[in-house]
């Protein structure tokens, strides 16, 4: 019919707009961290005072970690785009926070994280997506917390039922301009804060893709320098 036929076109419009957004991103964004991995090398080289060393190792350390957070995000990209869709399987959402918390715990020490899981029935979901979307979550309200904050927080709520599992990650960081609210989720979309120019642009893209994926919803709320709230809402596939 002309509604599928237009419906495969737009698919392959936005798959199209993807990849060229892919192809540019890719050439900087791997390129970049390279580049100054050499130039650092280089000085290395050149330098005679061994106190300097140490600066260089850690400039070149950070560089690495940057170029391995945007290639995890890029095979998460990958595999959100082709795994099914259908995926079946118990959820314990105690475990699968934290789990995630788990990996994420060496990025800030100084950041708090509260638990608070309720689960009494059994749920089934995709645990691939779900870890995904909470790290993504979780690592970003880290990674802008409020330094002007005498304690930054994470709280992550859980509240599963036999019909859907209500999920909410709570911040106190910098939070989001409100004009940037609508553009968050966007694929490569950055605003010219500092630290979200070393960010991939990929996190939050994924986020909305696997969300819908599992038949969920995500809202934002967020006030800057006070926090951000996000909940997500998805089905149990009971």
């Amino acid at each position: 019919s002309r509604q599928e036929i237009k419906q495969k076109n737009d698919e392959l419009q936005k798959t199209n707009d993807e990849l060229n957004k892919f192809v540019y991103s890719v050439s900087h964004d791997l390129r970049s961290p390279l580049m100054s991995i050499l130039g650092l090398v280089h000085l290395a080289k050149t330098q005679t005072d061994k106190n300097l060393e140490t600066t260089y190792f850690d400039m070149i350390e950070g560089c690495i970690n940057k170029l391995d957070v945007y290639i995890k995000n890029i095979i998460d990209y990958y595999k959100n785009a082709r795994a099914e869709d259908d995926i079946k399987e118990p959820i314990e959402f105690k475990e699968l926070v934290e789990g995630v918390l788990k990996s994420l715990e060496n990025q800030d020490n100084a950041v708090a994280f509260e638990l608070d899981v309720k689960q009494k029935d059994v749920f089934f979901g995709d645990a691939f997506r779900l870890r995904v979307v909470l790290s993504n979550l979780i690592s970003n309200a880290v990674k802008y917390k409020n330094p002007n904050a005498s304690t930054s927080f994470v709280k992550i709520t859980v509240d599963a039922t036999e019909a859907f599992v209500k999920i909410k990650v709570i911040d106190n960081g910098i939070g989001i301009l409100k004009e940037h609210l609508g553009n968050i989720f966007k694929l490569f979309f950055r605003t010219e804060n500092s630290k979200d120019k070393d960010g991939s642009g990929i996190g939050l893209y994924i986020v909305k893709e696997a969300i819908e994926k599992m038949g969920g919803d995500i809202l934002v709320e967020s006030t800057p320098m006070v926090g951000s709230s996000f909940e997500i809402n998805i089905p149990n596939k009971k």
